[in-house]
């Protein structure tokens, strides 16, 4: 199984090639439309064997996991993945950003890593 924390890793990479390019927009857009998708997956899946999520696997599921996940009490990763999801839009979407994406990409790491971590699955009981 694809083990979607590896989008932060292949997001970082992007924003390092970024820094040496002559024309950066590409990799800060494709990083982060990555960050959202990685941080959307694993939230996707976690919620799906950890919460009683049903996922239809289409583009429906976005919403339907940040309302679920509020439903859930978990509000805050809720409000993460929500941001990042707009900033993905923007990126994939549109001609012209309306933001700094150098600047929003270090917050979209650091949203991504909450999702991550607030989402941690429990440990298995330890053996006798």
């Amino acid at each position: 199984m694809f083990e979607w924390k590896h989008y932060l890793e292949l997001t970082r990479f992007l924003q390092q090639e970024a820094g040496k390019a002559d024309n950066p927009e590409a990799f800060l857009r494709t990083a982060l439309s990555r960050v959202y998708y990685g941080a959307f997956c694993y939230a996707r899946n976690y919620a799906r064997d950890w919460l009683q999520f049903q996922p239809h696997y289409d583009g429906e599921d976005h919403g339907r996991l940040r309302d679920h996940l509020r439903k859930r009490r978990r509000r805050g990763t809720s409000d993460k993945l929500q941001r990042l999801r707009e900033w993905r839009n923007e990126c994939d979407y549109h001609d012209d950003l309306s933001f700094d994406a150098r600047v929003i990409l270090d917050t979209a790491v650091i949203d991504a890593a909450y999702v991550f971590n607030s989402l941690t699955p429990p440990s298995p009981p330890a053996s006798a």
